[in-house]
């Protein structure tokens, strides 16, 4: 409901225009457009927008649609300004570093404007071949909601990539403390090929010492897959483990631990291209 104060503001705001720049700029360069956007203020843009170029971008190259999404200032999330600004821009159009609408939406985590940009966006490669992908961005900044809603409403996630970002590379980089999201990915990729790292889940894994991405990967993984010629279990042999003391004996722990598994299961004499065994590999490593 328009409030009196609302009336008043809106009459305020014309009579200004009248007079004023209406491209002026504050000391950061935000204009008057750019700060009604962020507000999510869907009254006051619709007054401003006829003023302006609906495409303009900032220095970033930023438009009015990556403001929104964000929801600079303080302001919460208001979705009516989202959804009028997607009449006129891209869900994928990205800045000068490659951001797009819906990687800033991720960012964010503004669950409300992934939902209305899902079924605009480019789900399978980044804008910009140096950034990460909606998975991996999702992964790294622990934003399982949103991954929920990419597993709800798409197959996508063995979509295989000529990048750099495959999705194998996910546990590689997850955080130890968000491996839940892996779980929940897990069962809808295929843990056991990839056309970019030559490893597996579990080599990568196994790889980092990574106990519980070890045990989630398991079930899904063939333990005796030897891409680029090396088996899970010589990966997980060998790792000489620094830093300070508590962490030396946490990560031995975990090592210890991803060695019995593997032990379980795999060819323990297995050999690496230059014929060493997991024994001669631990023992190397003292």
């Amino acid at each position: 409901m328009t409030t009196r104060r609302d009336i008043e503001h809106i009459k305020v705001l014309k009579i200004l225009l009248l007079f004023s720049h209406v491209h002026a700029a504050d000391s950061e360069g935000t204009r008057a457009l750019r700060q009604n956007v962020a507000a999510g203020n869907i009254r006051t843009v619709k007054i401003f927008l006829p003023h302006f170029s609906v495409h303009f971008c900032d220095d970033k190259g930023y438009n009015l649609l990556h403001y929104a999404v964000e929801g600079k200032y303080g302001f919460t999330h208001d979705m009516e300004v989202v959804r009028f600004l997607l009449l006129y821009l891209s869900a994928n159009a990205p800045g000068h570093l490659g951001i797009s609408p819906f990687i800033q939406s991720i960012i964010s985590a503004n669950i409300g404007a992934v939902k209305l940009l899902l079924p605009f966006a480019s789900l399978h490669d980044p804008s910009c071949t140096e950034l990460r992908t909606p998975l991996i961005m999702c992964a790294v900044t622990k934003r399982a909601g949103i991954i929920d809603l990419f597993l709800q409403h798409y197959s996508w996630v063995n979509a295989t990539r000529h990048t750099s970002d495959s999705n194998i590379k996910l546990c590689s980089i997850i955080p130890e403390e968000s491996v839940g999201i892996l779980g929940d990915i897990i069962p809808h990729a295929d843990p056991n090929h990839d056309f970019v790292t030559k490893y597996t889940m579990l080599h990568i894994s196994a790889c980092r010492a990574h106990w519980y991405a070890v045990k989630l990967t398991l079930p899904y993984s063939d333990i005796n897959a030897t891409p680029g010629d090396m088996y899970p279990l010589l990966r997980a042999a060998g790792k000489k483990v620094g830093g300070d003391l508590s962490m030396v004996t946490h990560r031995h722990t975990e090592c210890i631990k991803v060695l019995k598994v593997l032990l379980l299961f795999s060819h323990v004499h297995a050999i690496d291209s230059k014929g060493a065994t997991a024994l001669h590999l631990n023992v190397a490593a003292g």
